[in-house]
Parts: C-alpha cells; structure tokens; sequence
C-alpha cells in the first residue's frame, strides 16, 4: 500500500494530501511495474487524481501482460508483440464500472501509461529494459465519429502532456473581480482541466451553472447548454477526478464575495 502523503503526493487544491489511505498495488504483478509507479508518484509529485490514474493504467498493462509467455516478469525479455498486446487491452478497456468508455478517455489512459514509461526510461530507471517494448507510430487508438453532444474536439495529447506540465502557472498575474491570487489560480485550474476532461468549448464551460453536476443510474453527469446546436440541458458522463475538480473548486467558490447577478454561475464573471 502506497502512503500518498508519504510520497508527497499533492491534493487537488495544491497542498500535500492528508489522507491517511494510499493506493494499493497489490494487483499489480510484474514488480518492474510497480517500481516504475512508485518512481513515478515519488519524483513527480502528482496529484491524487493523477496518482490514482497511474494506478489504474499500470493495472491494465499488467492484466494484458499475464496473458503474455513469462507474464511480463522479466523487462528484458518484453518484445514489440508484448507492447501490442498492452495497446489491444486500452483499445477495448471499460470504464471501472463496466460501461463503454470513450475512445478519447482510452487514447488519453494509453497516453498516461507512455507518460510513465517514458518518464523511467529518460531518468534511467529501465537500463536493462528491452528496446522493443516501446511506443510505435501504430500504437494509437483512433477518435471514433460521435455525436456534437459526446465529445468536443480533443487536443493532441502531446500538447496537453505539455500543459499539464505547467499546470500550477495558471492564472498568476491575472486578476478576476475582488478574488485573491490563490482563488484566481484555483479558478483557472478548474477551468483549464474541465475544457481538458469534457470537450467542451470555452464559452459552455464559462456558462456552467452551480447545479451542473447530477448523479444518475450510477453515473456523475454534467449539465450544460449546446447554444450552437440549440439544445439545452445536454448531459455528459463524468470521470471521477472530473466531478472532483467541480467540487473542490465549488467550495472556494462558496467562499467568494460574489458580484450581484452571479450566484448562479459555477465561474462568477469578474463585473
């Protein structure tokens, strides 16, 4: 079981997480894998949505690996049909729940699961990993054709990966009504990663109302507004560490002195 707050694994609002419960890794089977997670949370510092990501995609690879000979045991010997056998299992892979996940929300767990890889590799963590267990042009899953209402156009999870990177600069220097710095940076964060999980474009994220999430038939749902398309009250499923976001930045928003004519608003205008 891994101490989150021992690894220095930050929360959602930025701080060192309190929460006395780690991640367990128990169900990961190849100790080179849990190693690599472990190197991962302890010199990257994520945050707990990112660290509970880590687990969950490094869970998957060591699913499809046991089907492998050798199950995966020994990183010298993984080949190119290991790492096809990895990306096959994200193609296909199910929400926690069971239910269909997105091509995008697949494509961006694979993406995670490289980020990891990678991560290891460059800080020579994998010295004696086999060159052919790698990322190749061929390893992608593609963007299925969806309706308007499923999915907003995705940017290049290279561009996110880069993003994500300088996450805590946003919103420094910008000012927002009589909201301090910290409330402006926290604001801006759950602006960014909302237009980052959803899809959806910035003046339907500015236009989010308070009572936007809705929990139904097991599933966090967002309510929002297609103006475009005219339809209102369109619904989309929610990851948890994106009904989180909404939360945390829900309770600095309670504390706000609000402008008259806002209260209704998830993001108050700065008139």
């Amino acid at each position: 079981m891994l101490d989150l707050s021992e690894l220095g694994v930050k929360s959602l609002r930025g701080g060192i997480t309190q929460r006395p419960l780690g991640l367990d890794v128990t169900d990961i089977r190849q100790p080179w894998l849990r190693d690599i997670l472990v190197t991962f949370i302890a010199e990257m510092k994520p945050n707990t949505t990112e660290a509970r990501r880590g687990l969950r995609v490094c869970k998957a690879v060591s699913r499809a690996l046991d089907t492998r000979i050798g199950g995966g045991m020994d990183p010298a010997k993984l080949m190119f049909a290991d790492m096809n056998a990895v990306v096959d299992t994200f193609r296909v892979l199910p929400k926690l729940d069971g239910g269909p996940l997105s091509s995008k929300q697949r494509g961006a767990l694979l993406s995670f699961f490289f980020k990891i890889l990678d991560y290891n590799r460059a800080a020579g963590h994998l010295d004696g990993m086999s060159a052919s267990f790698a990322r190749h042009s061929s390893h992608v899953i593609k963007t299925e054709e969806v309706d308007e209402d499923e999915a907003g156009k995705a940017l290049p999870e290279s561009l996110i990966a880069q993003l994500d990177d300088y996450v805590d600069l946003l919103g420094q220097g910008m000012t927002h009504g009589k909201m301090t710095p910290e409330q402006v940076q926290a604001m801006a964060r759950a602006v960014y990663e909302l237009l980052r999980e959803t899809g959806r474009r910035p003046y339907e994220i500015a236009e989010l109302r308070t009572n936007c999430l809705k929990h139904a038939d097991r599933e966090w749902l967002l309510i929002w507004d297609n103006r475009k398309g005219r339809r209102l009250n369109r619904r989309l499923e929610l990851e948890h560490g994106t009904v989180e976001t909404i939360r945390t930045w829900r309770a600095v928003r309670d504390t706000l002195d609000l402008p008259t004519g806002s209260e209704g608003f998830l993001f108050p205008p700065s008139g």
